[in-house]
């Protein structure tokens, strides 16, 4: 099971993003609205314990990637093309484009970006990767990756279900999002047992080089409050 959006790839950077509204134009409008109050705005939409250091699910821990990780997510997953088919990096063909990969993972900014190992709670070992990034102030979007052995147990399932209820429950979150291609079944799947709703289809949004060398076509998902 598999969806990433681009999280710690090289290709695509992670910028802050606001949409233009009515915080971000000029308050004296034509429809004389109230002046924008920035200190209110500011309480609204800063995140007060955000991202957790881990998450725990009933047969799952999750805990920041580290540069002890790289076997076993080069060995684990990240040279497979089937788990990989979906992603939008080719399989890794040598540990050092894992190091390379988990090293951009711990540089950026944990307010910004955070990517988790998903380890069982009772062996230790890992069983694929979780991005959570923050777009906006009021939204948070989202991306995974699991090892073959591990399909089809829930397992997923049961990460999206933990993080999106965390996610809901800050006073800043609004919404949790996730895309994955239209014809990645089984990430759909997942994202419905998890609660998300599909709210439609974006054309031709992101490339992934193991199907095409052109964009495909992805479902939106989001939970929202």
């Amino acid at each position: 099971m598999m969806l990433w959006d681009g999280s710690c790839d090289s290709s695509r950077l992670t910028y802050w993003a606001l949409d233009e509204s009515p915080y971000t134009r000029d308050a004296d409008n034509i429809y004389g609205s109230p002046a924008f109050d920035e200190t209110r705005f500011q309480r609204l939409t800063k995140f007060t314990d955000m991202p957790p250091d881990t998450f725990e699910t009933t047969r799952l821990l999750l805990r920041p990637v580290a540069i002890k990780d790289v076997d076993a997510i080069f060995d684990g997953y990240a040279q497979d093309e089937e788990v990989v088919r979906y992603l939008i990096w080719r399989p890794h063909r040598s540990l050092s484009e894992t190091q390379a990969y988990v090293e951009r993972c711990i540089a950026t900014p944990s307010e910004v970006e955070r990517t988790y190992m998903v380890l069982g709670r009772d062996d230790n070992m890992v069983r694929g990767a979780f991005a959570l990034r923050q777009r906006a102030p009021h939204r948070l979007d989202c991306g995974y990756v699991l090892a073959r052995p591990w399909w089809r147990q829930g397992l997923m399932t049961e990460v999206l279900s933990e993080v999106s209820c965390w996610a809901l429950r800050q006073p800043a979150v609004f919404r949790i999002g996730a895309v994955c291609d239209v014809e990645n079944i089984g990430s759909a799947r997942v994202l419905e047992k998890s609660g998300f709703v599909r709210e439609g289809l974006l054309r031709r949004w992101l490339l992934h080089p193991n199907i095409s060398e052109e964009p495909r076509d992805c479902y939106s998902y989001a939970r929202v409050r």
